[in-house]
């Protein structure tokens, strides 16, 4: 399911800029992908 090769993140209707922020960093460091909307 959510463990793979690739980690895929979705993050949707986050209006906190910081919030996203903080999350695309964690996501980075992790290696994975980002997919979702501004």
């Amino acid at each position: 399911m959510m463990e793979s090769c690739r980690r895929i993140f979705q993050i949707s209707g986050i209006k906190n800029r910081e919030k996203k922020r903080i999350l695309l960093k964690g996501i980075n460091q992790l290696g994975g992908k980002y997919i979702g909307g501004s």
